[in-house]
C-alpha cells in the first residue's frame, strides 16, 4: 500500500481544482478516500 499516499495526493490535486464544487472540504476528502479504496480493491460490491 505505498502507492496510496501518492495516489491520494494526485486525485486531491485533480479533484481539488474545483474548489467550488465542493461545500466542504470534508466532502472532498471523503470522496477521495472511497476513489483510492475503489481503486486499490479493483472491484465494487454494490447492494441489489
Amino acid at each position: 500500500m505505498p502507492t496510496m499516499p501518492l495516489l491520494y495526493d494526485m486525485l486531491l490535486a485533480l479533484f481539488g481544482q474545483q474548489p467550488q464544487a465542493w461545500q466542504d472540504v470534508r466532502h472532498l476528502k471523503t470522496f477521495i478516500w472511497m476513489v483510492v479504496g475503489v481503486i486499490e480493491e479493483m472491484k465494487v460490491h454494490l447492494p441489489a
